[in-house]
């Protein structure tokens, strides 16, 4: 009788791992495409900013925006760089031998640009708060206040 091997409990981890990366990236593709919003970005103008951003009027979070899209700095995390950098980790996922190095540094590139992109935001926050005149920051910090007030939404 024919001996037939078992793949190795850590085969078959790396083979689910590898099937949930790729559900994700297909869900990812399919949503983007369904919601007709391809490479646009999130639909939220947040950055970490909780409460801060949400205080700001509609035209100050467009020179928000202008500040962050005119800054060095990135201005958003892009999807194709996203997918460039999963190619290592998907082919490490693949490989018999996986080495878990090409993960770690997959999540720390995307945590230095996470953190990039929020330092960016930050910054252009910083500037449009300057350029407040003193009753537009009056009127900004009372909003801020009643938003501190408000029972934070549950997701």
């Amino acid at each position: 009788m024919a001996d037939t091997a078992r793949p190795s409990r850590l085969l078959r981890s790396v083979l689910v791992l590898s099937l949930a990366l790729n559900l994700i990236v297909v869900g990812l593709v399919v949503g983007a495409s369904f919601s007709g919003r391809w490479d646009k970005g999130p639909r939220g103008f947040d950055f970490g900013a909780g409460p801060i951003a949400a205080a700001l009027l509609p035209d100050q979070r467009d020179a928000l925006r202008d500040e962050m899209r005119g800054s060095a700095g990135p201005t958003r995390l892009r999807r194709a760089d996203i997918a460039a950098d999963l190619r290592p980790v998907l082919d490490a996922l693949k490989s018999d031998a996986f080495d878990d190095t090409t993960l770690e540094a997959f999540f720390a590139q995307m945590q230095d640009r996470g953190a990039a992109l929020q330092s960016a935001a930050q910054e252009a926050l910083i500037t449009v708060i300057r350029d407040m005149d003193a009753a537009e920051r009056a009127a900004f910090a009372g909003r801020l206040e009643e938003a501190l007030k408000r029972p934070r939404p549950r997701p």
